[in-house]
Parts: C-alpha cells; structure tokens; sequence
C-alpha cells in the first residue's frame, strides 16, 4: 500500500537528490527532475541503481550551478584534506604516536561540530535532514574558521603532533607537484576562474584564461568567464567583444546566459559613463562576511553602529530567506525605511516605509512607488536630510554590474520620490557596492563594496569624490504615493505592543569616569561561538583563559576571559580576530 503512494518514491529521490546535488529543491527542479526519477523507481520496482545511473549521468548534475553546491561535512572536510596530502611516513612511529595522532585529528573534527561515533541522537547528525539549512548546519563564526586554521595546522613546518616525540610532517613541495597539474586543462581553467574572484589575482587570471584560449574546449561558458573577468576590471571594450564571442558559442540552455544578457548591457552602458577618481581608506578592522555586512561593524575610528529591523516588521518571506534588513529614519517626517521581500517577493528586495506613531509604535509599511523600486533587489537604504535624497543599493541592469548605489530625491512639493538614478561613478563599480552611508557631505562617507575584498569579501571604507557630487533631478516626476492594499504589507505580524523606539543620549563623560566599575571587571568577557557538542577548550589554538557554559536548551557556549579591564579584553580580541575567529564580541559573563 505505502509503495504505491507516488509520494513515496518521490521522498526516496528527494533524498537521493539532496546527497548527490544539492539539498534545495524548488517547484521547478520538483518537476524536472524529481517526479520523472520518481517515474524511474516506480517502473523498476523500486531498484535504486536505474534512478543513479539517469541523476548521475544527466546534463543537470554537470550543470555549473550545481558544481562545489554540498558543504562537506567535518569528517568529509578534515579526512579529505589529509587524504591529499603527501604526509611522512607515520606508520614506521610508535604504535601509541599513531593513536596520539589520529585522536588529535578526531578532536579536530569534534571542535567542528562531529563528534565521531558519538551521534546526537538515532536521527544522526542535523545536518544530514533538518530543513531548511540542512548542510550550512555545518558552518558557523566558529566552524569555518577552525577549518582554515585546523589546514594551516596541517601544513605548518612544526608538523602534526602525535605523541612526544613523534610528529607527522606534510610535504607541501610534494603537494605541490601533485595539483599543479600544468597538462590537465580543465584544471588550470578552474584555476583561473577562481583568481579572477579576488582582486589582487584578478589580472593573473585573466592572463591565464587567455593563455588556455585554444587549448581543449574553450567553449561558450569559458568565455563567459574571461568577459567577466575583463568586466570587473572595467575593460568594457574587451568584455563586450568577449560577451558576443561566448553568445555565438552559448547553448540554448546555458545557465549563465541570462547574467550574460544583462552583463553585456551594461558594459555597453558603462563605455559612454567615465568614473571621476576616487579615494579610498579601508577602515574595517577585519574584513565582512556577505551574510553579516549589514550588521554591527567595528571600526576603528568610528562609534556608528547599525541598527536592524524589528522581529516584528519581518514578513514570513523575509524570515524565509533569513534578510534581516538595517533601518534608516526620516527624523523630521518620523518616517523609518528598510528593505523587505514583502508578502510574496515577486520583485524580490524592495524598500518601505514605516510611520513613527506619537506613542512609538509602527504603523503598517509601505512599498515605495516604482520611481525607486525595480524587478531587481533593493536594500540598505538610507536617508540623508541635508538633500532630501534617499539612497540605496540595487543591481538592476542599470548598474555597471552587480550592486550599485543608487539615490532618489524627495520632492519638497509634492511630498513624493523623483525617478532614481545611479547616485555618482566615482563610488560604483562593475563589482559589488552594497551600502552607502554619507555624513553631512554626499560626497564623504561610508561605503561597504568587495571591489578589494579578498576573494569578493565585502569590506567597510569610508570614502571621499574628488569632485563634489550633483545629483540632477531627473525629469520625470512621480505622481504622489497612494498608499493601496497591495503597497502594504499584509502579512506582518501583529505587534501585542508598540514598539518603543528609544535613542539614549550620549553619557557624560565625568559621569562615566565616576561610574564604579569593580564588579563589572571580572565578568570582562568575550564570546567565541556556540557548539553543539562539547568542545576540547584545550585544543583550541590559544594562549588566555577559556571557559564553557552550558545554555538551557543543552547547547555550550564557549568563552575567552574574564579580564581585568577594558584594554586588556580589546587585546586579546584583537588576537582572536587575527586567528579568523571575526564574529567574537563582548560580553558581561564568568565561569
């Protein structure tokens, strides 16, 4: 009876699909490609090797979006670096140094999250089917950079150690020999592609993409890559002839086809646009992840923070893609905007308006009108009151590719918004500008762009045009906003109470000094991550205090402290941000 439910074999290849491909599946790959290998199973008597043979040899499993898609799991990550490294001889050590080594790397694996035959629960490890993150269960502030620092470790010239006095080494040169691999031509492709990504390798790529031009299958999708990269270095000429050539060789159904179109576009855009030079000063302590840019940055010489949106103000779409968008305020027309999918997301990223009510609640959002919204995403606006102007970052087909910032000005007479416009060239770039924040001049100010991020991070700059900047009205001027039940959004969930908007004034400074501060000193602390299991705090790459705490719901926080003062806890989270630990922040805690 259940296997002649089609339901059940379609959860059979859902599970095939999400081992071997990728562990999202929309309406779109449900019909494609889950339901016909559902058919497969069914007609076969339910035998799995027909079903594998059909996923495993079809155009979508090569597909390039679905290449590199599945996070590898620590005991995948860990045992498959060590399993490409040429290592010195550790079986001729001590039987007890070989257990000592492979504990060590066991106690790697357990400080990432797997503790090796010591599942959580009979359903295994999370990862492996909780929805819907499945496999980036994997990865956290804390994970990630453990894996880096764990393949350091591994190649480091101290070696690995086993027990006293056995090490392992690696044999880096040996390595590699190996990889280089100078005759596999699909290597040196991938190769290249991937120093395009990063700044400072971006020219070597480009120069060994163009080396590898009529070497093997240098086909449609390879020159896509070259357009691109000339793209980002804003060589418009050379993409646009680039872009043509990989058109004429593209497939019907090419996945990069369409960013082609719209790449192309706007190279031939840009070539009428020259940019005015510009000056820049990276002022991020440490470089931003793209999921957490528009959260709390620390600066060295700036106390701004941003402020995100209220649980409150999230649409279920919103939640569903995890966005949490930052506000910015109106102070005179008591207006906050932030950016949200809306009810359903038909024109992805769009930015709203709420009303600051007299008792400091919301009234329901607004979607602005079309002048500032497009098809494409719109986010981290913000509004600068010495101009009227609102700016925000949108990568429509306008841009010179990828986000850029964009403005629209506030027309004092009709009380509405002025056709956008790209804000200035002196500040976008064919790469990625997610964020401007302006002080009182438009010309100077914040910006958070991955034009010289490494490997495309985003990184906080305060920025200064050589020229002023001008923003001309457009000549088209929107008729006055109607507020409308579709501009609302009517899925917000209804607030119980009203959301109190508090802005504290800045303390005094001899009041500060006078504050006591002798209890507070020894709870000084400084959170490091959250593990599901119990980690080995001594095996963590340190030299200071660690200490775990174990959370209500069976989870252990880990934290470094407590110190006696205020420069002393700034020190040593200097040392754990230079360790690639970059989402630690302080706290008030003690063993």
């Amino acid at each position: 009876m259940i296997f002649n439910q089609e339901r059940t074999s379609e959860y059979i290849c859902e599970k095939l699909y999400r081992w071997f491909i990728y562990y999202v599946i929309d309406e779109e790959v449900s019909q494609k490609v889950i339901k016909p290998l559902a058919k497969i199973l069914r007609d076969n008597n339910y035998d799995i090797k027909p079903v594998l043979e059909k996923l495993l040899h079809s155009k979508h499993f090569f597909e390039i979006h679905t290449r590199g898609a599945l996070i590898k799991s620590p005991i995948d990550y860990n045992f498959g670096v060590l399993r490409q490294i040429p290592l010195s001889d550790y079986l001729s050590l001590d039987i007890k140094d070989q257990y000592g080594f492979w504990n060590r790397r066991s106690a790697d694996i357990r400080n990432q999250s797997q503790d090796i035959i010591n599942h959580p629960s009979v359903a295994g490890w999370p990862a492996y089917y909780q929805s819907p993150l499945f496999q980036e269960l994997w990865i956290n502030s804390v994970t990630l950079p453990l894996r880096t620092l764990n393949v350091n470790h591994y190649l480091s010239d101290n070696g690995m150690a086993a027990l006293n006095p056995g090490v392992v080494y690696a044999k880096p040169i040996k390595l590699l020999n190996e990889i280089t691999e100078p005759d596999n031509i699909d290597y040196q492709y991938y190769y290249a592609v991937t120093c395009t990504a990063d700044s400072s390798l971006r020219m070597e790529g480009i120069d060994r993409l163009k080396a590898l031009e009529g070497l093997g299958s240098f086909g449609g999708e390879r020159l896509f890559f070259l357009a691109l990269a000339y793209h980002h270095s804003s060589d418009y000429l050379r993409a646009i002839k680039v872009f043509k050539r990989a058109e004429q060789s593209a497939l019907r159904k090419s996945v990069w086809l369409s960013e082609l179109k719209l790449r192309l576009a706007q190279c031939e855009a840009a070539l009428v646009n020259q940019p005015p030079s510009t000056s820049f000063t990276r002022h991020s302590s440490v470089t931003v992840s793209l999921e957490d840019f528009f959260r709390s940055i620390t600066t060295n010489d700036s106390p701004y923070r941003m402020i995100l949106l209220p649980t409150e103000l999230r649409t279920k779409y919103d939640k569903k893609n995890g966005w949490v968008s930052p506000v910015a305020f109106d102070a005179e027309a008591d207006l906050m905007y932030f950016s949200s999918y809306g009810k359903k997301g038909e024109t992805g990223l769009d930015i709203y308006s709420a009303k600051i009510l007299k008792d400091g609640s919301l009234d329901l959002p607004v979607r602005l009108p079309d002048s500032v919204n497009s098809l494409s995403d719109e986010m981290n606006p913000f509004f600068h009151a010495g101009s009227s102007t609102l700016i925000f970052a949108s990568n429509r087909q306008s841009s010179l590719g990828g986000y850029d910032i964009f403005s629209s000005e506030l027309s004092s007479s009709s009380g509405s918004y002025l056709d956008c416009s790209a804000f200035h060239s002196g500040i976008n770039s064919p790469l990625n500008e997610f964020a401007y924040y302006p002080l009182d001049d438009l010309g100077k100010g914040w910006l958070v762009s991955d034009k010289s991020g490494y490997f495309s991070q985003p990184i906080l700059s305060v920025i200064e045009l050589d020229i002023d900047v001008q923003i001309e009205p457009p000549v088209k001027v929107e008729a006055e906003i109607e507020v409308v039940v579709e501009d609302v959004l009517d899925d917000v969930a209804e607030v119980a109470e009203p959301i109190e908007l508090i802005i504290p004034n800045e303390p005094d400074p001899q009041e500060t000094q006078q504050q006591p501060v002798v209890e507070l000193s020894s709870s000084l602390s400084i959170q490091i991550g959250v593990f599901s299991n119990e980690p080995d705090v001594n095996l963590l790459p340190f030299d200071f205090n660690l200490f775990t705490l174990i959370l209500p719901n069976g989870l252990y926080k880990v934290f470094a402290g407590p110190y006696e003062n205020e420069a002393e806890r700034a020190k040593y989270k200097q040392k754990l941000i230079e360790a690639g630990f970059t989402d630690v922040f302080n706290v008030v805690a003690k063993p």
